[in-house]
């Protein structure tokens, strides 16, 4: 449901991003994420994966990451997991409330 939920959304960029919030809202620590300021991801995403996950190309993904990373809204630690910062985009919360 949340993968067709995440579908819907407009632009690679958003679809990633909400993905990542919802994995970290689950499973997060933003303990870990240490002098970084953020929730770190604690699972590896192939590219491939998240592409399969928000009904995305692959090489799209890539590009989507890159400018995410750009644009200082995630970053990776040392281990490689992805670190997410700021707020969840406002098209997380209205789905998280359309879940429940």
């Amino acid at each position: 449901m949340l993968n067709l939920a995440i579908g819907q959304l407009v632009g690679v960029d958003i679809r990633l991003l909400v993905l990542l919030w919802h994995i970290a809202e689950r499973w997060g620590d933003h303990a870990e994420a240490g002098a970084e300021d953020g929730c770190v991801v604690p699972v590896r995403l192939t590219h491939q994966l998240l592409a399969s996950l928000i009904s995305a190309q692959r090489p799209t993904v890539t590009s989507a990451l890159a400018s995410l990373t750009e644009r200082g809204l995630i970053s990776r630690d040392a281990a490689g997991h992805v670190v997410l910062h700021g707020e969840p985009p406002t098209e997380f919360r209205h789905l998280r409330s359309a879940l429940r």
